[in-house]
């Protein structure tokens, strides 16, 4: 029986071609779910562990420097076809008169389709005064802005689905447990179509199929590897009362949606 069904759940993990948006690399990390002695031995153990394509999120830009950061990104995604990347901002760029734009777009044409900012730990603001030129480029776009709950407020997140209804906005449920902001996420969820929501902290029994009733487009598979053991991010969604089209939506399709609608 428990043959069976461990079987089962390995067909089916296969069969939904998980698309993560929520990989990390960190080379220093001392209490990491598992450690790879280098990026190749990561990036093998990927197809092992049923991720079929990923986008890469580098500690360096988040614990060190996101330039430095960004320039090593752009040499790992060179080299390997099936991940794509997250870049780093801040409001630096707009500070020191740099062109932002066009670094956005030099890092797109590198084969990075998120950008990433956590305005609470690295200090700035997300306010149209500070970073409206860097949400306007990004909506202009379509390039989609993945955030930490934690990092910002439910009030600043409903500004920028409002203002910018052309850039996606996908939350991840990091590093304060998601549940207990349900009354804040799901009339976001159902108000604005650019609000997402990444599912590796999706984790109130049944809450994955109760907001997939509500809309299982908005929906993006993540698993905050190599923090987080993968399967618990799949399991859910394997396990969930869901038709297989809607399980494969939230796998991967989603996901490809957007990258697809980027301009």
């Amino acid at each position: 029986m428990i043959e069976k069904l461990v079987s089962d759940y390995d067909k089916q993990k296969k069969e939904l071609e998980f698309f993560d948006s929520n990989l990390w690399w960190d080379p220093a990390c001392t209490a990491c779910f598992e450690k790879y002695s280098d990026f190749d031995a990561f990036y093998e153990s990927l197809n092992i562990l049923g991720i079929k394509k990923a986008v890469l999120t580098l500690a360096e830009c988040f614990k060190y420097s996101e330039i430095t950061g960004n320039v090593r990104l752009k040499e790992i995604l060179s080299k390997y076809s099936e991940l794509y990347g997250a870049m780093f901002l801040t409001t630096d760029y707009l500070i020191t008169g740099e062109n932002v734009a066009r670094a956005i777009d030099e890092m797109v044409e590198a084969r990075v389709r998120l950008v990433r900012m956590f305005p609470r730990t690295l200090r700035h603001s997300l306010k149209k005064s500070a970073a409206g030129d860097i949400f306007r480029h990004l909506n202009n776009r379509r390039i989609p802005l993945m955030l930490w709950h934690a990092e910002t407020s439910w009030d600043a997140i409903e500004s920028l689905c409002a203002d910018f209804p052309d850039m996606p906005v996908i939350v991840e449920g990091n590093d304060v447990k998601l549940l207990y902001h349900n009354r804040f996420y799901v009339p976001l969820y159902k108000k604005y179509p650019n609000f997402y929501l990444e599912t590796h902290n999706v984790i109130v029994h049944k809450e994955l199929d109760t907001i997939a009733g509500l809309d299982p487009s908005k929906l993006i598979f993540g698993t905050y590897h190599l923090y987080n053991n993968p399967d618990t991010a799949m399991a859910p969604i394997i396990m969930a009362e869901l038709g297989d089209a809607v399980k494969k939506q939230i796998a991967h399709g989603n996901l490809e949606r957007l990258f697809d609608g980027i301009r």
